[in-house]
């Protein structure tokens, strides 16, 4: 009669000899109370000079002394092998493949991708790492619900990095920065920007990641140097009506921050802005034109952190 997970033996009324089935007890603990340590699970037959305590799952179609324990632990001790027949739950460290593995009941799994494990990060739904760039960290995108791998952020500290970046090569009406849910906050750098038409550079931001973007009414709030706010539908970049080259910058705070307004600061107007048509967090902005007319040059920089 042996225990229901280890299938140790038990001793028995008055057993003669008791001391062999307590040695017994003693070796399967001893190998299965730390992880099992598997010098192999590929091998069919025995190797030719183990040392006692070496472990090996045996591999389908055993051979030898391994023959008819297919599956099973095997273990040399004094020059002999004994086995162990796996239950669920077991779990072992393979040496020749520096892998984890453990027993489902069926077969032995890579602990990595083993059912209830996190496997790797692609295969996690909620997780986009599919194209990390070197030192890039995993960070939480409130916008979108996933995690991303971006530079490291931490607005307030943090280290600025190029997020994105876009310079003339045909004209366009509006140029559109996704993906940003990353960043605690954001610097737009406009340089050099041309316009089909005399007018100022404006822009509108997105909590859904560029699908729309805001231009309601009372949607942003220009805040004078009095600090009286005026409801607008979007804010400029700048002031003053140009068809020339004009450059711009603006600086966004707490784009990613859930239940608080977003503050726009917007060195080449007279007043910032507020954003307040919604709490949720920033994750795409839009460079365009105030009034009809195309972007005919320039460069725009993105930076985050």
């Amino acid at each position: 009669m042996t225990t229901p997970i280890l299938g140790a033996p038990y001793l028995t009324s008055a057993q003669a000899i008791p001391e062999t089935t307590v040695n017994e007890q003693v070796r399967i603990l001893e190998q299965g109370a730390r992880w099992f340590v598997f010098i192999d699970r590929d091998e069919t037959a025995p190797p030719g000079s183990p040392s006692d305590g070496d472990a090996y799952l045996v591999a389908t179609g055993g051979t030898g002394a391994w023959s008819g324990h297919d599956g099973e632990i095997a273990h040399s001790l004094n020059g002999a092998w004994e086995f162990i027949e796996p239950s669920a739950g077991m779990a072992a460290y393979v040496v020749d493949e520096d892998v984890a593995v453990v027993f489902d009941g069926a077969d032995w799994n890579d602990l990595a991708t083993a059912a209830g494990a996190g496997g790797a990060l692609d295969d996690l739904t909620d997780v986009d790492a599919s194209s990390p760039s070197d030192g890039d960290v995993l960070t939480f995108d409130n916008g979108t619900g996933d995690w991303v791998a971006a530079a490291p952020a931490g607005g307030g500290g943090g280290t600025w990095a190029l997020a994105a970046s876009w310079t003339y090569s045909t004209n366009v009406t509006e140029v559109d920065f996704t993906g940003l849910g990353s960043y605690q906050d954001i610097i737009v750098i406009g340089q050099g920007i041309t316009k089909s038409a005399s007018t100022t550079v404006a822009f509108r931001l997105s909590t859904d990641n560029g699908a729309n973007y805001i231009a309601s009414a009372g949607s942003y709030e220009s805040i004078s140097v009095a600090g009286v706010p005026t409801g607008t539908n979007g804010p400029n970049a700048h002031d003053t009506n140009a068809s020339a080259a004009r450059s711009f910058m603006l600086s966004l705070f707490g784009i990613n921050v859930n239940g608080a307004p977003k503050w726009i600061v917007r060195p080449a107007c007279a007043t910032d802005a507020l954003f307040v048509a919604s709490t949720s967090p920033v994750n795409a902005i839009r460079i365009f034109l105030g009034a009809v007319g195309n972007i005919t040059g320039g460069s725009i920089f993105v930076w985050g952190r």
